[in-house]
């Protein structure tokens, strides 16, 4: 019988420390019909997002996953079964056009659904013919051409084609072979029809109301064409492609690449992926990348030619697809995401019903159809919490649910919809998650969080004793080399997305331009270089009319005027800035636009696609006859967006084709009206007709097959604004618009990217003579301030902008002390809240400092002259890596920690101890034996058949490691007596990768993740064939690291961490009558936040070290945490934790991080190395596992050594650090000057300063370094001898009062010994009722 005991506090701790959210707290405020995505990543810290639940259930509420269905629309049409579905392609378009034909099965009849209107996202299927009137029929596939529907069915007769004229009737038909096998299938290209049968491809084309037979290829004609006699033709699926291209997967593995032109087939490519028993295929024939399914694989090629692999059971029914971003397997009712390197991101079963996809590989979406409804989904690149205002009347109090996590962690989440007029501030967190992180000491770089939405909101900090925050929504920049400013009149400045350079123009009074290139040298200061000579030119403006951007090729200003456009550049090698072309027109262009590659030209009847370049001028791509307002940016390249007859369009030009992709009904009552164009979202911003009113309706198109509106920007209490001079930061989603109030200009910046109360960022003071642009995050002012010109230039990201102070001179031993701070928080409306907020001020131990100026040391009188007293290191706080004497004093010296010897050692990755006088190095096969003494050694060759792979422990003279043969993975035994070591016949295979063994009497733990193996050694620990396994457990389901100990009896204890550090004690009973467990759950995260130490929301464990009552959680970018804990084993049979407290803090090195690239923590003879990764090369800090240290005094590095550097860039070595003991003295083998070389070294646990004389006291100058500092201390040192009292003579007593009563001692024996019965006879009872309660309960 299994018993599990649970321990209730485990759940209730958990919900405390399992998100990113200050108390677990999350608010939303939103705004009638708004959708607010938030990454589930910046709320939980485990990223298991499939046991996700709300309680209460709000519909409002959703969890949009990868795999995220959007909305289920029914087939209105004949309700039956559906059998294929195909879409329209043409060569003219780079995806299939928004056209499908459905074949379906209704009471015995085929029938034909398709839709006579081009669709945006949903198909309206408005049509509805039977397919085919022959009795008796039975058809299997459907395909859409321009004007006809085809469909192949078979009867009594024969196989046919029902050839049906798209909404006209009746039908025709034309008889066709019948296939060799079950394989049959019709698809499209412009007129032709393709249909495939295992052995043969059939061409057909529509030549009016029928089908005329081109040509076939068969087996033979494929010899031919692939120029090889020994060729089957077994032709498993084939698809057509929109640049005229057919690719067909044959039963060999080939991927064979073709098209029709000039009357013959013609071959492109033949890719033999040798991949046995295929089944099916997809291919982009744009980016070359095709994935396969096999039998018992999924195989994908990306455009960069990596291959990835996964295993996978597949049977003939199955498909693949690809998407822009992913792919998608299809196996009876489950549908698989997979990222391009074949990670499985989520499974999502459907119903019980057979469905049928359609979906094409520039898509991130696809339609799914089943037999009544037809479905779409989106592919997202994350877990997201969506929340959509949809109906939710507006209130003036939030409503609550929870958001739940595995049932334990639990999240509370307050929501809210207001007026889009609402002027309020409303909460997004608790005040006290302001400041993001915590403050560092080395360097104060404050960010902050914000807990407030609104609009303009402005946070200003009361001064404080020990750090000041000054916070600004903008800063003043520095432009140099720019020349004479005084007289310009106007600026245009230029960016690019790829291009980190800003570029300007300026039109100085006298009508000369001038050019400039400005480097970004620092955040607020940029340094630029002339790029063409002035010259004279026609007044510049900020008009519709005058089109500017950048590209790699150069800058172009486009100029409408009448029927003209003059296209000018800049040419680079002449610097000069000249005329590229002139473009003329019949009639007068209304507009223009650029995506930064393409020219776009709007005429009466027509829009004119350029392509510009300094190399071709000006080259006419297209001419399309649309008529509606044209709009572009340089944010999403190849694509235009068209406003047309009350609706909006957007226009794809990838592939050099003109595609249209999505449209909407939009209301054309308006004024005026622009579209801004950003990377994800787009905004589309109208003034009332009649009315200032001004609003930007908001709509996130992330993914081209998921866009949708996100929310509405009402610009409140602004009039007076031209919507056609609004600029944009690309870089930040940020745009600039110009409005009034009360009579005064403003500038105000939106952030398009935020929730609808919080996107209007800052206004800033304004005239109505001044003029702006925007490069970068860089923003521009000329103005003419009594005739004199003005520049101003800011700095703005649309987030706050943090100016941090520490107090002078401020120092801090501690490792962390929380402040708490006063802020102010205002809005436009001048609403004024005001919050007491934490600060942490972390010391990341790169500061040096003395702490004390004087030591008194003593030592014990021994009659030796010479004599050294450990100096520790309470006189200094800071990571010291080097410790030197400044100058030498007469009677004490200093001597260092580690010393450096003249022997080395060859590299191992594994180093132990094997007994008392050897050392034992494992390399892959062979094992070198070093005698402690001399460092002298035998080296011992292996079996090769076996590569060693990793040291689990060592047992005597028994050595068990994993090792390899060839993809086996085997525990082995190698066996060393004298100076000879072999590998031991006994071997144990394993299926996955040994983590941890623990040996115990006859119990052999074997720890794979995720679960423990238990085995019976039967007595003999080295015969590992004859091991039993008589059980398995399965810890903590995150368990990161993992350490065995044997408590009592047959309880064991495995110790683990899962990712946070959070600590899981799993007290097993190892028996093969009972199974009993307990785990006792610590949250380590909680318990440093209740010590006011540093944490930080992407704080990882790296390592685990184990030691008498104690476990030292190691993290990647804080400190190490050490913990003190202790069973009571009395009680009862699995015993219970008496505490479980904090016991140390080792010290960080600034911003140096710990990852297991290699090994990074080793511990040996109560030394404690760790390996950080400090910004480009590998150093190591040493500590001692001795000594105290705590939140106020953490523990500082004993010894430092810098890892070796490879000469390639991103290469890196592992490094080794192994202490062992010989005679007393501590030595350390480690790498440090070469790579394949272990240096020898002496250690001490501390620094120490020795004398030649009984007492003394001198002045020493010590010179403390590290990479940062370089510190020089004075310290007054005493050094005596520590005087013990001599006995003092007391008065003379007779014998009888010094000796002690022989009955007394009597006495006093025969009571201990009574004493000692009772106790045993209480355990043993008490054993006795634990074991009789184990019984009754099996």
């Amino acid at each position: 019988m299994i018993q599990i005991h649970l321990i209730l506090s485990t759940f209730i701790i958990l919900s405390h420390q399992c998100s990113n959210l200050q108390d677990n707290k999350l608010f939303i405020t939103s705004t009638p019909g708004e959708t607010i995505k938030i990454p589930l990543s910046q709320i939980f810290y485990s990223n298991e997002y499939d046991q996700i639940i709300f309680q209460p259930v709000v519909p409002q509420f959703t969890i949009a996953t990868p795999l995220q269905e959007l909305e289920t629309i029914s087939i209105d049409g004949v309700k039956g079964q559906t059998i294929s579905i195909k879409m329209l392609k043409s060569t003219k378009f780079s995806e299939p056009q928004h056209y499908m034909a459905i074949l379906r099965l209704s009471e015995g009849v085929y029938y034909c659904e398709y839709n006579l209107k081009y669709y945006s996202t949903s198909p309206n299927l408005d049509a509805v013919y039977p397919s085919t009137s022959r009795a008796n029929s039975k058809c299997y596939d459907i395909a859409l051409l321009t004007n006809l529907i085809i469909t192949e069915c078979s009867n009594d007769e024969g196989d046919y084609f029902s050839i049906f004229k798209i909404d006209q009737s009746p039908h025709t038909y034309l008889t066709i072979e019948k296939p060799k096998d079950t394989f049959r299938k019709l698809d499209t290209i412009d007129q032709y029809l393709f249909r495939g049968t295992i052995d043969k491809l059939e061409l057909y084309q529509e030549q009016g109301e029928t089908l005329v037979l081109l040509n076939s290829l068969d087996q033979a004609a494929m010899k031919i064409l692939l120029q090889q006699e020994q060729f089957e033709l077994q032709i498993r699926e084939f698809k057509t492609h929109t640049n005229g291209q057919i690719s067909i997967l044959n039963a060999s593995g080939e991927l064979i690449i073709l098209q029709f032109k000039e009357n013959k087939w013609q071959l492109i490519s033949r890719i033999d992926t040798k991949i046995p028993d295929v089944y099916t295929y997809d291919l982009d024939v744009y980016k070359n990348t095709y994935v396969i399914l096999s039998k018992t694989q999924l195989y994908h090629k990306l455009i960069t030619q990596q291959e990835f692999t996964i295993d996978i059971n597949c049977k003939v029914s199955d498909k693949v697809l690809l998407q822009r971003t992913s792919i998608i397997v299809i196996q009876d009712q489950t549908l698989a995401l997979y990222s391009q390197q074949l990670y499985n991101i989520q499974t999502k079963t459907l119903g019980d019903s057979q469905y049928k996809i359609s979906s094409h590989p520039n898509s991130d979406g696809f339609l799914v159809f089943d037999d009544d409804n037809f479905y779409r989904y989106a592919i997202n690149s994350e877990y997201s919490l969506q929340f959509q205002s949809a109906s939710l009347p507006i209130e003036k109090d939030y409503k609550m649910t929870t958001l739940i996590q595995n049932t334990y962690c639990v999240i509370d989440i307050f929501y809210m919809v207001v007026n889009f007029e609402s002027i309020d501030m409303y909460s997004s967190q608790v005040p006290q998650a302001l400041i993001a992180g915590s403050v560092f000491q080395d360097n104060v770089d404050v960010k902050l969080k914000s807990i407030y939405q609104g609009s303009n909101l402005k946070y200003e900090f009361s001064k404080h004793e020990i750090l000041n925050l000054k916070v600004e929504q903008f800063q003043a920049i520095e432009i140099l080399n720019i020349g004479d400013v005084s007289e310009v009149i106007y600026r245009k400045s230029l960016s690019n997305l790829n291009n980190p350079y800003v570029q300007i123009i300026q039109q100085h009074n006298n009508k000369y331009i001038s050019g400039y290139t400005c480097e970004i040298i620092s955040t607020l200061k940029l340094n630029c270089q002339s790029i063409f000579t002035q010259r004279q030119f026609d007044l510049l403006q900020d008009s519709d009319k005058q089109l500017w951007w950048f590209n790699y090729n150069s800058i172009f200003l486009a100029i409408l005027q009448d029927s003209t456009i003059t296209i000018y550049c800049v040419y680079y090698q002449q610097q000069k800035f000249d005329i590229l072309t002139t473009i003329r027109f019949d009639n007068n262009p209304i507009s223009i636009a650029t995506d930064g590659n393409y020219l776009f030209v709007q005429l009466q009847q027509s829009i004119k696609i350029y392509m510009i370049s300094v190399e071709n001028k000006a080259t006419l791509l297209y001419t399309q006859d649309i008529i509606g307002d044209i709009y572009a940016s340089q944010a999403q390249q190849d694509l235009l967006f068209i406003e047309q007859d009350g609706q909006l369009k957007i226009y794809s030009l990838q592939y050099e084709k003109f595609t249209l992709i999505w449209f909407t009904d939009i209301d054309s009552n308006n004024d005026q009206k622009n579209i801004l164009i950003f990377r994800n979202h787009f905004a589309r911003l109208i003034k009332s007709k009649g009315k200032e009113e001004y609003k930007a309706t908001v709509f996130n198109y992330q993914n081209i097959n998921n866009i949708y509106q996100e929310k509405i920007i009402n610009i409140n209490n602004y009039s007076i604004i031209n919507l056609s001079q609004i600029q944009v930061n690309l870089k930040q989603n940020l745009f600039y618009i110009v409005g009034q109030q009360m009579g005064q200009q403003k500038l105000l910046v939106y952030k398009v990217d935020e929730n609808s109360l919080n996107t209007m960022f800052v206004s800033i003071d304004y005239t109505s003579t001044a003029q702006f642009t925007i490069a970068h995050n860089y923003c521009f002012i000329t103005d003419s301030i009594a005739n004199k010109q003005m520049q101003q230039n800011y700095y703005i990201i649309g987030d706050n902008l943090v100016q941090s102070q520490l107090k002078d001179d401020y120092q801090q031993i501690e490792y962390s002390k929380e402040i708490n701070l006063t802020v102010q928080i205002k809005n436009d409306a001048q609403t004024i809240k005001t919050q007491i907020v934490p600060a942490l001020i972390v010391n990341r131990g790169v500061s040096i400092f003395q702490t004390k100026s004087s030591l008194n040391l003593t030592y014990k009188a021994d009659g030796i002259q010479n004599h050294c007293i450990n100096l520790d290191q309470s006189w200094y706080s800071g990571q010291a890596f080097d410790i030197t004497q400044s100058e030498n004093s007469q009677k004490i010296k200093y001597v260092k920690t580690l010393t450096k010897q003249p022997e080395t050692l060859e590299f191992s990755p594994y180093i132990q101890q094997l007994n008392t006088e050897t050392i034992v190095q494992l390399m892959e096969d062979k094992i070198v034996l070093v005698k402690k003494s001399d460092l002298s050694k035998i080296e011992i060759t292996l079996d090769k058949t076996y590569k060693i792979n990793k040291l689990l422990f060592i047992q005597d003279q028994y050595i068990y490691v994993e090792a390899y043969k060839e993809t086996l993975i085997f525990l082995k035994v190698i066996e060393c007596n004298d100076s000879n070591c072999k590998f031991l016949e006994d071997e144990l295979l394993f299926p996955t990768n040994i983590i941890k063994v623990f040996l115990h009497q006859n119990n052999f733990l074997i720890y794979s993740y995720p679960n423990i193996f238990v085995y019976d050694t039967k007595g003999d620990p080295i015969k590992v064939s004859s091991f039993e396994q008589f059980n398995k457990f399965t810890i903590s389901s995150q368990p990161f690291f993992v350490e065995f100990q044997h408590l009592r009896d047959d309880v064991y204890q495995a110790i683990s961490v899962d990712v946070r550090g959070n600590a899981y004690f799993n007290n097993i009973v190892i028996s093969r009558t009972s199974s009993d467990n307990q785990i006792f759950f610590q949250d380590v995260i909680s318990i440093l936040k209740q010590n006011q130490l540093y944490v930080t929301g992407n704080s990882i464990c790296v390592g685990l070290v184990l030691r008498k009552n104690e476990i030292i959680i190691v993290y990647n970018t804080i400190a190490t945490y050490s913990f003190k804990f202790e069973f009571d084993c009395f009680s009862k049979k699995l015993c219970d934790l008496k505490y479980f407290i904090l016991n140390g803090v080792y010290q960080q090195y600034g911003g140096w991080m710990l990852f297991n690239l290699y090994p990074i923590i080793y511990s040996n003879e109560n030394i404690l190395s760790m390996v950080y990764f400090a910004y480009n090369k590998f150093e190591l800090l040493i500590f001692d596992l001795e000594s105290s240290s705590s939140k106020q005094n953490p523990k500082l590095a004993i010894a430092h050594l810098i890892g070796p550097t490879s000469k390639i860039p991103g290469h890196f070595y592992q490094m080794q650090s192994f202490v062992y003991n010989w005679n007393g003295q501590l030595h350390l083998l480690a790498t440090a000057d070469e790579e394949i070389k272990l240096q020898h070294y002496t250690l001490k646990r501390s620094p120490q300063v020795c004398v030649s004389v009984q007492h003394a006291n001198e002045i020493i100058k010590l010179t403390l370094q590290n990479s940062n500092v370089n510190v020089i201390a004075t310290l007054n040192v005493t050094i005596s001898q520590e005087n013990e009292k001599p006995p003092q003579p007391g008065p003379p007593e007779d014998d009888d009062k010094n000796n002690f009563p022989i009955w007394a001692i009597i006495l006093i024996i025969i009571g201990v010994l009574i004493f000692g019965f009772i106790i045993f006879k209480c355990l043993k009872n008490r054993k006795n009722k634990v074991d009789d309660k184990r019984i009754l309960l099996v």
